[in-house]
């Protein structure tokens, strides 16, 4: 009986021997590492560009004006071996282009860890508008011309009906080039001009006073940059109503929270990579979607935002 027993236990013990190592080698919870995507191939043909990867990429794009150049990132990508890394001329509006690999730093829980960027610069003839479309396998850039206006519809001034955009507003600076914290002013008269200038890209042909059904969802997210500025455009399914412009510090951030919105962005970060802003991030509550443009450095000279119908423009001036 006794030896009976003894079999047991021991049998017993090496059971859960054997399964403390299994569980050991599984490490549950740890969380998954994607590999970088492989950028494997490019191909630049007139004025459209297309990139090839091992899989789907996610690129945000943005134009410096002096000279004009149009900047591709994506993130979590690396460049192949044996990929051209520059190009000459093509079609009428690309001057030369070029590819670079850059890393960068973010904190992840209390960890900082390495992300690798891939980095596509298209040196332009002149200023553009552009359409960055994902494929499966990569993405294309395809850049047209600014059309011209003729001159008998040059002086034709369109209205923007002061109800599509009741709610301008600016954060309070102090003498220090520091936002004040959550205060927000009402702009003034003054400042109606500064508006319709920062609304000239994204009003419809004719605008019409006609106001939406209240946004679900935040849609989109998109960004561009010249010296000394900085506009993120934030698009939803329908118009923002019910929301709150403020600044954070430690690091320097201003914040859109958006009430009763939700976000079906594919995304949480925005590498803007302007020099002046770090990134964009989204985050999700139950109530609400905040949005947050995070800025390097400690100063700004003005930051303030407008809306149009489904759209807002939040504007940083350093």
């Amino acid at each position: 009986m006794k030896t009976k027993t003894h079999n047991a236990r021991a049998l017993a013990c090496a059971l859960l021997l054997a399964l403390g190592i299994m569980l050991g080698s599984c490490q549950v919870g740890e969380p998954e590492q994607v590999t970088p995507a492989l950028i494997n191939k490019i191909e630049v043909n007139e004025n459209q560009v297309s990139v090839f990867a091992s899989r789907k990429l996610e690129p945000g794009a943005y134009i410096l004006p002096s000279p004009p150049r149009l900047m591709v990132t994506v993130e979590n990508a690396e460049l192949g071996k044996g990929l051209p890394l520059s190009g000459g001329p093509s079609g009428t509006l690309i001057k030369s282009w070029s590819f670079e690999q850059k890393s960068i730093k973010q904190q992840q829980g209390d960890e900082e860890k390495e992300m690798k960027i891939a980095q596509l610069s298209l040196e332009l003839s002149q200023n553009i508008t552009y359409k960055v479309t994902e494929e499966n396998s990569g993405f294309s850039v395809g850049l047209e011309e600014v059309k011209k206006v003729e001159s008998s519809t040059r002086t034709e001034k369109i209205e923007i009906p002061k109800e599509l955009y009741p709610q301008i507003q600016k954060l309070s600076i102090n003498t220090e080039g520091q936002p004040t914290g959550k205060a927000v002013v009402p702009i003034g008269l003054g400042d109606e001009k500064e508006a319709r200038e920062m609304l000239k890209n994204i009003i419809p042909e004719r605008a019409q006073a006609e106001k939406l059904a209240p946004a679900k969802n935040v849609q989109d997210i998109s960004y561009r940059s010249t010296e000394g500025t900085f506009e993120a455009i934030i698009v939803g399914d329908g118009e923002f109503g019910d929301y709150k412009l403020m600044s954070l510090d430690k690091p320097l951030r201003i914040v859109v929270d958006f009430y009763g919105v939700k976000s079906t962005l594919n995304k949480e970060v925005f590498l803007a990579n302007s020099g002046k802003i770090a990134q964009i991030r989204v985050g999700t509550y139950p109530n609400k979607t905040r949005v947050v443009v995070e800025i390097k450095g400690s100063q700004i000279k003005d930051a303030r935002e407008v809306s149009l119908q489904n759209k807002m423009i939040i504007k940083i001036l350093f």
